[in-house]
């Protein structure tokens, strides 16, 4: 048995039942976002559409704001992978995060659009939003990653950036990181599901890049 079929097999049935009604409702919400604004999508709709009663929504669920949140910590997941760290150069992986990121929001404007407006006003997301260990299992069956916050992510970018020389030693990191960070989630309240988004994402990161003195 491999390391994931190892865990798969340690999660209970109860578990897995849990995981694929909390994924489903996510799933749910993401579906109705391409008709309806968020705010006209009713937890009572989401439960009809997968068959559950409202007080199982609130069994797992705090507010239907929860599943923005969920599907950000499980896209950050695919997010980590894409970027290829720490085997592709800081500056490649940042330009790929940026650039899927821009293809969400074309997809999926009202989606982005919601994230940002919930992060701002929650910058501290409820528990109940942290996928399980069983949902990462069911979405994510032959991956070993765990979610982490868009900024970590970005973080570790710059770590490895002065690790490897690609940014100057003088790098204030966290000053850094917090500019990329307010380029990431600016760019989709700025152009929406616009075609502009991939344009100014990258435009923003080689400006950014060139004026720290990186070398990309």
């Amino acid at each position: 048995m491999t390391n994931n079929q190892d865990q798969s097999a340690a999660i209970s049935l109860r578990e897995r039942k849990a995981a694929r009604t909390r994924l489903g409702l996510m799933d749910a919400m993401l579906r109705r976002l391409r008709k309806q604004t968020f705010e006209e999508i009713s937890v009572k709709e989401l439960c009809a559409d997968v068959d559950v009663s409202e007080p199982t929504f609130f069994n797992h669920f705090s507010s239907k704001h929860d599943l923005l949140v969920l599907y950000v910590r499980l896209w950050s997941v695919e997010m980590k992978q894409a970027m290829g760290m720490p085997k592709t150069t800081a500056y490649e992986s940042l330009a790929r995060l940026f650039s899927l990121t821009a293809q969400a929001t074309e997809r999926l404007p009202r989606l982005m659009q919601e994230i940002v407006s919930y992060q701002m006003r929650f910058p501290v997301p409820a528990k109940s939003a942290t996928p399980t260990k069983a949902e990462l299992m069911l979405r994510f069956p032959s991956l070993a990653s765990a979610p982490a916050s868009i900024r970590s992510l970005i973080e570790t970018a710059i770590d490895i950036a002065v690790a490897n020389r690609e940014l100057p030693e003088t790098t204030e990191r966290d000053a850094v990181v917090s500019v990329l960070a307010a380029l990431f989630f600016g760019v989709p309240a700025l152009h929406g599901g616009s075609r502009l988004a991939e344009k100014t994402y990258l435009s923003g990161l080689r400006l950014i890049w060139r004026g720290l003195g990186g070398r990309a």
